[in-house]
């Protein structure tokens, strides 16, 4: 997701409200669209929490309902002369753990009768792939020889 430093130094705040709303209540950003009475499919609440647009006065309203707080708490900073100019994107990513040192293979492919297949080829401990298994055992898409009461160790 690319933000310029203006986006984040004005609309950081209502990013981080709209996060901790959304994880307290245990909502989706599709939650939070229905809840205002928005379409399901409506990007408007995927804009506020990317910090590149903010709610209008309308939904500054509604929000502000919905968890009782000001309306005021929705509005962007004003623009700071000390921030970039919006042409200077920042790219803002997640930093991943470096890969292991093994060959790990996840395919997956959907034939023309409309089924998936995936072929999973990787190496983990029994710890790790305990759950996994189960899961596939329990939706029928593995079959394993060894008992189910076995797994349980």
């Amino acid at each position: 997701m690319t933000q310029t430093p203006a986006d984040i130094a004005r609309c950081g705040h209502i990013i981080l409200f709209l996060r901790e709303q959304l994880e307290h209540r245990g909502w989706t950003v599709r939650d939070l669209s229905l809840a205002l009475a928005l379409e399901p499919d409506s990007t408007t609440a995927y804009a506020w929490l990317r910090g590149t647009s903010a709610p209008g006065p309308t939904l500054r309203n509604k929000l502000s309902a919905l968890f009782n707080v000001s309306p005021e708490i929705f509005l962007p900073k004003p623009r700071d002369e000390r921030t970039p100019p919006a042409e200077a994107p920042v790219k803002i990513s997640r930093t991943l753990p470096a890969a292991p040192a093994r060959h790990e293979v996840l395919s997956f492919t959907v034939g023309s009768d409309g089924n998936a297949r995936i072929r999973l080829d990787a190496t983990m401990p029994l710890a790790s792939a305990t759950p996994l298994l189960r899961m596939l055992l329990d939706a029928g898409l593995a079959f394993s020889p060894v008992e189910p009461e076995a797994l349980s160790a």
